[in-house]
């Protein structure tokens, strides 16, 4: 079968959750099938990264998408609030992505699209008549239920006026989300949890549970140990501009940090992930570092005692769990951060 695989962000290097399972269905779907990737880019310089995939797909194609920061998200904002499509989507909307994939589709040669994320999913919405494209299966890898997260940040939130645009946005993704998965032949989500909340949503759509892994003998994970002498440490690591682990990191480290020196003023803190923010950055202090991206996970945890979660919003399952236990590592974690989890 030849199948067109279609991406928001591109799925390397492996330094992230959603990066690790977008990398392994690919993988996976390769294994059977010819496979041509089209990918969102935001920085040009992860065009670099086509050569590690160059074996898996017969063709790669990747658009350059400049990503709004700071004031310059005011119109998707506002966006967000008058049209159809929440915030979190049409924000990441690629018009030359969506010619890329019109395009591609135009030849006919294709028997399947597989959208990565609810924000590949929305191109969906801009396919032509099957006279022009044919009449390819379509699924979805949802990764994570983006109407439950938005649920819980307005639950989060103590300012009236974001809560009622949080408000809006949920009703909105709720509503995107039962459209597009009930459009598609088939939906995958990460856990037995994420299918119930996506069946109440579209009551219509076929899902099936795809969990998340960890294939340790390629890998070759082994148990870590802390090393004699070492100071007893704690880790996190993930995506530092996504707004949970954001959360997630000023939480622990105003409310639960300070409780934890209190009882062992000896304790190490390292923060590592891409993209940290200015935020992130004043809580560094003489035990809290701040690592940056780094090439894998073994490299975080190898002094570290345990693997920290403190996310409060999430959806999915956290990836960076099922590691820790495959080296060995103790993990503490809100119930919220190690959901779906068996």
């Amino acid at each position: 079968m030849k199948i067109l695989f279609v991406t928001e962000k591109f799925p390397y290097p492996l330094t992230d959750g959603g990066n690790i399972r977008s990398f392994n269905i690919l993988r996976l779907l390769a294994k059977e099938h010819q496979v041509t990737l089209l990918s969102g880019v935001e920085d040009p310089q992860e065009a670099e990264n086509c050569p590690a995939l160059e074996s898996l797909c017969g063709k790669i194609k990747v658009f350059p998408q400049k990503k709004p920061r700071g004031a310059s998200v005011l119109p998707y904002i506002l966006l967000g609030l008058v049209g159809d499509i929440p915030y979190p989507l049409c924000k990441n909307f690629s018009q030359s992505l969506l010619s890329g994939i019109l395009c591609e589709l135009s030849t006919r040669e294709y028997q399947a699209v597989h959208f990565n994320h609810l924000d590949a999913a929305q191109y969906l919405l801009h396919f032509p008549s099957d006279t022009a494209i044919g009449n390819p299966i379509t699924v979805l890898d949802t990764h994570n239920v983006l109407s439950l997260i938005l649920h819980r940040f307005r639950g989060q939130e103590r300012f009236p006026w974001k809560t009622g645009y949080i408000y809006t946005q949920w009703k909105k993704m709720k509503s995107l989300e039962r459209r597009l998965c009930e459009r598609m032949r088939l939906c995958l989500v990460c856990s037995n949890q994420e299918a119930e909340a996506l069946q109440i949503i579209a009551p219509q759509a076929v899902v099936e549970v795809v969990p998340n892994g960890v294939d340790t003998s390629a890998l070759s994970y082994r148990p870590l140990k802390p090393e004699a002498g070492t100071h007893p440490a704690a880790a996190f690591i993930g995506n530092l501009d996504y707004l949970p682990n954001e959360q997630a990191l000023h939480w622990f480290s105003d409310k639960a940090l300070p409780l934890v020196e209190d009882k062992m003023p000896e304790i190490e803190f390292y923060i590592a992930g891409r993209h940290t923010k200015n935020s992130l950055q004043k809580l560094a202090r003489k035990n809290v570092h701040l690592l940056g991206n780094v090439e894998s996970f073994q490299q975080v945890m190898q002094p570290s005692w345990i693997l920290v979660v403190p996310i409060h919003v999430a959806g999915g399952t956290r990836i960076k769990i099922l590691e820790a236990m495959s080296l060995g590592l103790p993990v503490v974690s809100t119930t919220i951060g190690a959901e779906g989890l068996e």
